[in-house]
């Protein structure tokens, strides 16, 4: 049975009610988390959403200007995965507030602008249409493997996981715009084979 998606974006419960009809059970009509097969396919997509959104995509990546409060601390972003400092200085948030490991403290020169690339976490609605697919394929070999073990369908789940990862990454490559004309390795490659 092949999982499909209608729209640009998956809502969660569309996710799961894909995900249910592969391990044997009807459609459910909302996210209750008192179902307990919904309940780890919940828990199946937050997990796998969670490693998927930090190695950072074009979508989840925001550049931002943080500025130390007035008591020289420097409050961690909300939904942040992962954080990186634009400068030689290497930033890591530590429960509510950021710490400098260059300085080795976490109190900053008070109303001091930190420029930073930010990982930030999303909900799964809010994920493109193959980030969503790849999260509902990998959350439903997880939870059909919990249930049954490996069989001929957590193949072809895989299977379907990794198409979806694969359109994932040339979305990724797509908005990033990357190309190799632009690194001066290739110039000096192409240049030397043109003669």
């Amino acid at each position: 049975m092949c999982l499909y998606i209608k729209g640009t974006s998956l809502k969660i419960l569309e996710a799961i009610n894909n995900i249910l009809p592969h391990l044997g059970e009807a459609p459910v009509t909302s996210v209750d988390a008192r179902h307990p097969t919904v309940a780890l396919i919940v828990q199946a997509l937050t997990l796998a959403r969670q490693a998927l959104l930090s190695e950072g995509w074009w979508f989840n990546e925001e550049t931002r200007v943080l500025y130390v409060n007035p008591d020289g601390l420097l409050p961690t972003p909300i939904n942040l995965l992962a954080l990186y400092s634009d400068t030689d200085t290497v930033l890591e948030p530590r429960g509510d507030y950021i710490y400098n490991l260059s300085a080795g403290t976490g109190v900053f020169t008070p109303n001091t602008p930190y420029t930073v690339r930010l990982v930030v976490d999303l909900p799964f609605e809010h994920l493109p249409t193959y980030a969503a697919l790849y999260l509902q394929y990998t959350a439903a070999i997880t939870v059909y493997t919990q249930d049954f073990g490996v069989e001929k369908v957590v193949s072809a789940l895989g299977q379907s996981a990794a198409m979806a990862y694969n359109m994932l990454e040339q979305e990724e490559l797509r908005k990033r715009r990357y190309t190799g004309t632009a690194n001066r390795a290739m110039y000096e490659i192409t240049s030397a084979l043109r003669g």
